[in-house]
Formats: structure tokens, sequence, C-alpha cells
């Protein structure tokens, strides 16, 4: 049981590794599956199609939770861990949807080049230690590709 209505411990220094909340819409898998009252430890449920993002249930309701870029949720640990222990498979390739390569180019300095997202004109790649890592530029930007930053949209050139 939560004491005094907190978290045990070791469920709190968890959640050190996987703090960011998201806004997305959480599925209906996951509201199904929260207990409506708190059991004795939190539950933690993978979500239905990304290996790093999960939910944490709280009186019923699932809460979004996101891992640290390059790791997925293991629902055996219930925490955050390296893709080859965490045992997802999320179906998702190296290419994005329709087929964009979301890998890590070089210029000819050697330095990774941020690459346009397939379907969002706000988003782009970055690449940290030969891990690929999406990022949003903010509300009224588009990521130019050309220039390789974020850019009011007219001069972007994205029209999704």
């Amino acid at each position: 049981m939560y004491h005094n209505g907190c978290l045990p411990t070791d469920y709190i220094l968890n959640l050190l590794f996987y703090p960011k909340d998201s806004q997305e819409k959480v599925g209906r898998e996951a509201t199904g599956q929260c207990p409506s009252k708190n059991p004795d430890q939190p539950v933690l449920l993978p979500h239905e199609k990304d290996c790093g993002k999960f939910y944490i249930c709280d009186a019923g309701v699932p809460h979004l939770k996101s891992c640290q870029p390059g790791l997925h949720f293991n629902p055996a640990l219930h925490a955050c861990d390296y893709p080859d222990n965490a045992g997802c498979d999320s179906g998702v390739s190296k290419k994005g949807r329709e087929g964009f390569d979301i890998s890590c180019p070089l210029n000819e300095d050697g330095n990774p080049i941020l690459r346009r997202h397939e379907t969002d004109c706000r988003k782009f790649y970055t690449c940290s230690n030969g891990i690929t890592l999406v990022h949003v530029c903010q509300l009224g930007l588009h990521f130019n590709a050309e220039r390789q930053a974020c850019d009011y949209p007219e001069n972007a050139g994205c029209e999704k």
C-alpha cells in the first residue's frame, strides 16, 4: 500500500530515470487495464505501439510517460532499460513511415546532418552517440532542412 499517499522509495528513484509526461492521448488498452484502486505498488503498463513509452496508473487513470532517448520500457523490471534487455519489438525499423531514412548521415566535416521528420513539419531528427533523437521546433516554426534550423514556415519549404 502507499504510505500516507506516497509511492515507495524504489519507485520514486525509478521515476527519476523517466520523468517526462506526455500530452499524447491515452490508448484504450491502457485505460482498460489500470486498476480503479491503487494497489500496494504502482501499476506500470507498456505502451501499445512505442517501446520507449509506458503508463503509470493512478486510481484507474493511466498517465503516459517516456523513457529517456535510446531506452525502452522493460515490463519485467518496471523501469526503462537498454533495448536488448527490454524485450520489446514495436515493429519499427530504422526507416520511418513511407520509407524515410532516419539514420545518422554525416556532412563533409563529419558532423551529423539534421533530418526533416517524414510527416510533421515542426519535427526533425538529430543524432547523439549513434542514437536518432526526435526534436520539435517551437510553436509557429518549421524545420528548415537547408538551413539546418527551425525557421518560419514560409522559409522552411515544408508542405506536409
